[in-house]
């Protein structure tokens, strides 16, 4: 029974597989290593972020900003990596690679402003103004992201793929 049963899955398995499309192939692929590649990246992100609160001095902020721009750097580096063939895969890299971009933009422009202010360039109209124009941009690209994630879920819909959660 237990052999009737490996067998069935099996074919079962080779079947599922015989029908997938290549299109559905391409963006799952693509899916998956996202999240091998970026995840990790985004991860050395939250925790260089959660540095941030434990911070002494502006010049340790700056230094905690100059790590993140190497690992925005990477993750840029995997999208602009990207050759893919059909237009579902298109359009959901370039809502990820949108939303990495505006990461990393927002990044970028947050470690030049900390320069700036530890520079003694800014005025405080100027830095609150900056400020403000920091938290847009970073409201942006989480929205971006948020956009990007509803769109995989349509995705997961539109295909049948099954989530497979795993632990941490």
């Amino acid at each position: 029974m237990k052999r009737l049963f490996m067998f069935s899955s099996l074919v079962l398995l080779v079947f599922l597989t015989a029908c997938s499309s290549k299109e559905a192939d391409e963006v799952l692929d693509y899916h998956n290593d996202l999240v091998d590649v970026v995840n990790p990246l985004m991860d050395q992100l939250d925790e260089l972020y959660d540095q941030m609160s434990i911070v002494q001095t502006d010049e340790e902020l700056l230094d905690i900003y100059g790590d993140m721009i190497p690992v925005t750097e990477e993750m840029q580096a995997f999208f602009d990596s990207q050759d893919l063939e059909h237009d579902i895969a298109k359009e959901y890299h370039e809502i990820r690679t949108k939303a990495a971009t505006m990461l990393s933009e927002a990044i970028a422009f947050d470690y030049e402003l900390v320069q700036q202010i530890l520079d003694d360039e800014l005025s405080e109209d100027e830095i609150i103004e900056a400020a403000d124009q920091s938290e847009s941009m970073n409201n942006e690209a989480l929205d971006a992201d948020e956009e990007a994630e509803d769109r995989w879920q349509e995705i997961i819909d539109e295909y049948d793929f099954e989530e497979i959660e795993e632990d941490e």
